[in-house]
């Protein structure tokens, strides 16, 4: 029988933190779990870090979607179009402000933060369509790399197998609304996202079951993936859906895209927000190079043709 790997002391100690912080999701009002994000979200630095200086950061909106923009000091060309996490249903840009400005510093580039509608109030595929509008938007203006955590990476595959995109950046996402994998019977509990959390928010999300198998909800089951853009995926390794989100990697390198997969060790879902911690850190300066290379090497091809 194969022992499934633990988090590290670090880890184990804040999935016992969360469990006092925040309520079970599918236990209390989206309106409760969502206050509970936000002000986890505002946690002491040393776990959540600091918010990055950047040379400009504007709410506006884009398709008539809200946007945070956030422009880092000596912009490249070329913009990131980022999806926050929360289960289709909790997060915002506030709750993931950090991570985003990190993301800009990091990577020297613009990055877009977008405001997609939430469930239970908007069903899918209330937040794909917005995801669309504000990339299908941007790219008509100059080259986009999509990213996003959780739920936020559900959105950012889907829009890369629909929108002609120079990358994706995905952080431990949910990839299959459908059906679940060993992963989600070996960390169902105590591993910050429970597998109960989870199937309540593809409940929400995406009530007709039968719709779940469709790959809007579940890229992983598009017929082809062949014309995804290239991939970069960081995947927790003790994580209820860190099975999907190596089988999806598994998926686009057999269609023949090229797929770099980051699995950080003893990790958990939703660590990449944990800017405070090092293998944060670490993953996002590892993950920047890649972005800044798919940004360029998009611009390259662009002024070639």
């Amino acid at each position: 029988m194969t022992v499934a790997p633990r988090p590290t002391i670090a880890f184990r100690l804040i999935a016992a933190l969360s469990r006092f912080a925040l309520s079970p999701v599918e236990t209390v009002s989206p309106e409760k779990a969502r206050r509970e994000l936000e002000r986890s979200s505002r946690g002491p630095g040393w776990l959540v870090g600091y918010g990055r200086d950047l040379a400009s950061v504007i709410d506006e909106s884009v398709a008539g979607v809200p946007v945070r923009r956030y422009r880092p000091h000596d912009a490249r060309s070329g913009t990131i179009v980022f999806f926050h996490g929360g289960g289709w249903m909790l997060g915002s840009i506030e709750t993931h402000d950090r991570l985003a400005r990190a993301m800009a510093a990091e990577t020297t580039h613009e990055v877009v933060s977008v405001e997609y509608r939430r469930a239970p109030e908007h069903r899918y595929p209330a937040a794909l369509d917005d995801a669309l509008a504000v990339t299908r938007a941007l790219v008509a203006l100059g080259r986009v790399a999509v990213a996003g955590d959780s739920a936020g990476g559900n959105l950012a595959a889907s829009v890369a197998n629909l929108v002609p995109v120079a990358g994706q950046f995905l952080m431990y996402p949910v990839t299959d609304c459908a059906e679940e994998r060993p992963s989600h019977e070996s960390y169902a509990i105590d591993h910050v996202l429970t597998r109960e959390a989870i199937r309540y928010f593809r409940r929400e999300y995406v009530p007709d079951a039968a719709q779940r198998y469709e790959s809007g909800p579940s890229p992983i089951r598009a017929a082809s993936l062949a014309d995804s853009a290239p991939a970069y995926l960081v995947i927790a390794q003790c994580d209820v859906v860190r099975d999907e989100g190596v089988a999806y990697a598994e998926r686009l390198q057999k269609a023949g895209v090229a797929v770099t997969l980051d699995e950080v060790p003893g990790s958990l879902h939703g660590f990449m927000s944990m800017l405070g911690l090092r293998p944060a850190r670490a993953a996002l300066q590892r993950a920047a190079p890649w972005l800044r290379s798919r940004l360029q090497s998009q611009a390259a091809v662009s002024t070639h043709a």
